[in-house]
């Protein structure tokens, strides 16, 4: 329980500051309810194990939720349903992938290393594209997007994420080279 109550207060820090990316600054309440629906979000998939209608029951009330935290706004109204879907489409996204790694811990006995590995692949690919981007990154991926990635740090991210997991494998959970690469 104490994984899965770090991994829901991760959640909302991580709907908190996708908040501040996404939301203009009228809507600056509505970081802290984005931040508790990815909260609730994370919840929601974590309990799966124990409650398995937990994810249906989100999936139906997060929105009433994120609505009626709409309800009472001052502004435009086509600022706002723009930020209502933002807030509403972010607490899914930040919620559920976060609230993936408590699943993953929960449904199985390994479940720790497994997370640790996808941790690992996932700090070491973005070390890796990083690296390989500043030392070999000519060709840019997109301009618009993000006008600092290159295809070199990509091909980097995946090497560091191969290796990561290859790592994971060879010391915890023993894949296949086909199962290294899909999961890389």
């Amino acid at each position: 329980w104490l994984f899965f109550s770090v991994v829901v207060a991760f959640a909302a820090v991580a709907g908190f500051e996708l908040g501040s990316f996404v939301l203009s600054p009228d809507f600056r309440f509505h970081r802290y309810v984005l931040a508790v629906l990815s909260g609730i979000c994370a919840a929601g998939v974590g309990l799966f194990s124990y409650f398995p209608i937990a994810p249906l029951l989100v999936l139906f009330i997060l929105p009433f939720l994120c609505l009626f935290s709409f309800l009472f706004s001052r502004n435009d109204p086509k600022i706002s349903v723009i930020a209502f879907c933002s807030t509403l489409t972010g607490a899914f996204y930040t919620g559920s992938l976060t609230g993936f790694l408590s699943l993953i811990f929960s449904s199985n006995p390994r479940g720790s290393l497994w997370v640790f590995t996808l941790l690992l692949a996932t700090s070491m690919g973005d070390t890796f594209a990083y690296v390989f981007g500043k030392s070999f990154g000519k060709h840019k991926l997109s301009k618009i997007i993000s006008p600092n990635k290159t295809w070199e740090g990509s091909i980097g991210s995946f090497l560091g994420t191969l290796g990561s997991v290859f790592v994971g494998s060879y010391f915890f959970l023993h894949l296949s080279v086909f199962e290294i690469l899909f999961l890389s």
